[in-house]
């Protein structure tokens, strides 16, 4: 923009488009000189300025610090620098407007602290603070980006109720098939989804599970286990019916789990641990009589399907080998949304928790803010 392109009028919206680094942050810095310049009537706090980060919203204030005593030093006689329509247009004034205009941005200087420049969450926390009744909630005392403390609180019980349980082999499912480590951990960036389901609020659609899923109810830890046992249930079934041939790869694996004309001793002893590890395991759990003979053999079976993990795509031959993997594939693809059902229920569940002590304690998150502004300015009379 140069000195000669109008302002926008008051009641419009201009926009500047351009790249990182092409002088976006000047171009505001001169507008706001522009607008001082212009207007009489203005004064330096009835001006927003927002922008993203703190250490961005400080550049911001220092560079409109800057160009309002630049023009300053213009007004009062010294030359403009080159380069500067801005400046050098104000230079060519005569010299009564020139006094005039002095006085004006001196004044803007004087009060320049009175400039509000902000993020958008500090802006939005003032808007919420000083019209608290009006949006109806108590005003925030602490607004933050993450409420991951709190959320952390809340999981601590599911946790510890966890702990307790005293099958080694339940335990082992529930952290190494379900990933319990990471799941019981809603604060960590790898559940943002279900953090916004626990802070946000009201409660988003919970788009964990793929379009058109039906199976898709929350799953407590014990029922996620007994869904993990139920797979490995049907993979073994199926496992089983192939016993003769993983009978005779566990002797001999050349063309079933290795290349026919292999002579590698270590190659050949691997595929014949893989060919007898998924066959013990699979009918260890096709016969148990009981959940902890399942669960044992259950998280030994998904062991052993792990352990073949790099070696399927790279060594197994077609045929018989090809249908094992496929039977493995659809095991662990049922895995995934498991994990996300049970994130779905540790979220659901703690709700109302996270949120009344959010409230309790005055934290506002950024997520909260930003949803509560954009109610109140697209009310009728926002």
């Amino acid at each position: 923009m140069s000195p000669t392109t109008p302002l926008p009028a008051p009641g419009t919206i201009l926009v500047l488009e351009a790249s990182a680094g092409t002088g976006k942050t000047w171009q505001v810095a001169d507008m706001v000189l522009r607008l001082l310049l212009e207007d009489p009537d203005l004064s330096v706090d009835r001006i927003l300025l927002v922008t993203f980060t703190k250490a961005a919203t400080a550049e911001l204030r220092d560079r409109v610090r800057r160009r309002l005593e630049d023009a300053r030093a213009v007004l009062a006689g010294r030359p403009a620098p080159a380069g500067d329509p801005t400046l050098a247009d104000l230079a060519t004034r005569p010299a009564a407007e020139r006094n005039a205009l002095l006085g004006r941005i001196h004044d803007a200087l004087v009060r320049f602290d009175e400039l509000f420049v902000s993020t958008i969450h500090g802006f939005c926390q003032r808007m919420l603070t000083a019209h608290a009744t009006a949006a109806g909630i108590a005003p925030p005392r602490e607004v933050v980006a993450s409420a991951g403390d709190v959320v952390d609180r809340a999981c601590a019980e599911p946790r510890a109720a966890v702990a307790r349980w005293r099958d080694g082999a339940r335990l082992g499912i529930l952290y190494e098939v379900l990933d319990w480590d990471g799941v019981a951990n809603l604060a960590s960036d790898k559940w943002k989804t279900a953090r916004a389901l626990l802070v946000g609020p009201a409660p988003p659609a919970f788009e964990v599970l793929p379009a058109g899923e039906e199976d898709d109810a929350p799953l407590t830890p014990a029922q996620a286990v007994d869904a993990v046992v139920a797979a490995a249930r049907q993979l073994a079934g199926r496992i089983v019916t192939m016993s003769s041939t993983l009978e005779k790869a566990a002797r001999d694996p050349r063309g079933i789990f290795c290349s026919p004309s292999s002579t590698s001793r270590s190659v050949m002893a691997q595929a014949s641990s893989d060919a007898s590890a998924l066959l013990t395991a699979a009918v260890r759990l096709h016969r148990a009589a009981s959940d902890r003979e399942a669960y044992a053999a259950a998280l030994e079976l998904h062991e052993a399907v792990e352990a073949t993990d790099g070696r399927r795509a790279s060594k197994w031959q077609p045929g018989i080998a090809k249908e094992l993997k496929a039977w493995i594939d659809d095991y662990e693809r049922a895995l995934p949304p498991l994990r996300q059902r049970l994130v779905r229920a540790l979220a659901e569940g703690l709700r109302e928790r996270v949120r009344a002590e959010l409230e309790a304690l005055g934290i506002l998150t950024y997520d909260e803010m930003l949803v509560r502004l954009d109610e109140a300015l697209t009310e009728p009379d926002g």
